[in-house]
């Protein structure tokens, strides 16, 4: 057995859009894609990985859509499952507070919520 140096843990950054995404909805939406490859945590770590609900949430929720935009300026976004939480991996705690602190009370990111935490193996 080999001792392998931790790896560095990501901070995850998730932030709510003022909206509720209908699950039910996404799946029943003629637009979802329902014949993808099948993918493995690996891949989707790996930034290999698409969520085939997000095309879907983008069209219908344009709160989601923006938010995914804004967000994918700063880290790469990615949606929760159906929606409507984004996430983005953060390299510390620090970057993710940066973030959060960029949701300025003068606009209209004013109405979302976010939180950061510490991922975890």
């Amino acid at each position: 057995m080999t001792l392998v140096e931790k790896l560095p843990e990501p901070w995850f950054l998730v932030v709510k859009p003022p909206c509720e995404v209908a699950t039910a909805a996404i799946f029943q939406d003629a637009e979802l894609t329902r014949n993808s490859p099948l993918s493995t945590i690996r891949d989707f770590l790996a930034g290999d990985a698409s969520n085939d609900c997000e095309p879907v949430v983008r069209a219908r929720y344009p709160a989601v859509r923006d938010l995914l935009d804004w967000l994918s300026g700063l880290a790469p976004a990615r949606l929760t499952g159906t929606g409507g939480c984004v996430f983005a991996a953060c390299a510390d705690e620090a970057e993710a507070a940066r973030v959060i602190s960029s949701l300025t009370p003068g606009d209209a990111r004013r109405l979302l919520t976010a939180f950061a935490a510490a991922g975890a193996d």
